[in-house]
């Protein structure tokens, strides 16, 4: 008898100890973590330096972090000026309102070759990007064929200036002057664009 009753409670107490284990989650699957910083970029800011000569590359692409603090944007119209919340606000909403959008950037003279490795320490200005912006969709005509509607296509030319950001390791842009194609009065990009 003596042996049956300490197996019964060390059963007891293996199973009591199994069931507090397991009341306490230890035993659960993990949920998943959140990645790490993903880079998204559905305006294709990156294109801006790789279609460059520079060696240079934006090391971040999150709108809050590629923006410097006290960027300066300018449209047509040099009186209006707009600061990052604005422009930021701005590429939120396309991203949010438009999310098939499609940004190509181009450099406008290729004939001129920029500064490989720029000087951290001072503005790096970079030469005439021009850009369109499109956003299509495809619908079938009466006959059957597929045709293609251009909700949005605009174009532009875009002067940047850099300033490299010591605290966080990459360059922003520091400076955006932005220049609507054609009669436009303000870019797709500009912070008062109408809706």
């Amino acid at each position: 008898m003596n042996a049956v009753m300490t197996r019964f409670l060390t059963v007891c107490l293996t199973t009591s100890m199994m069931v507090a284990l397991c009341a306490c989650g230890l035993f659960m699957p993990r949920e998943a973590e959140p990645p790490g910083h993903l880079v998204v970029d559905p305006l294709n800011f990156a294109e801006i330096l790789e279609n460059s000569h520079s060696d240079e590359r934006f090391g971040e692409l999150d709108y809050e972090r590629l923006f410097h603090e006290d960027l300066t944007y300018l449209g047509l119209d040099e009186r209006e000026t707009f600061g990052k919340d604005d422009v930021v606000g701005r590429l939120k909403t396309i991203v949010r309102t438009h999310g098939d959008v499609v940004v190509t950037w181009a450099l406008t003279d290729t004939s001129d070759h920029e500064t490989a490795q720029p000087p951290r320490s001072e503005i790096y200005t970079l030469q005439s990007r021009s850009y369109r912006i499109i956003d299509t969709t495809l619908v079938r005509t009466g006959t059957g064929e597929i045709d293609t509607i251009f909700n949005i296509d605009c174009s532009g030319e875009a002067s940047f200036k850099l300033l490299y950001d010591n605290d966080a390791g990459h360059w922003t842009i520091y400076y955006w002057r932005d220049i609507p194609s054609g009669d436009a009065d303000k870019s797709f990009f500009h912070p008062n664009f109408p809706p």
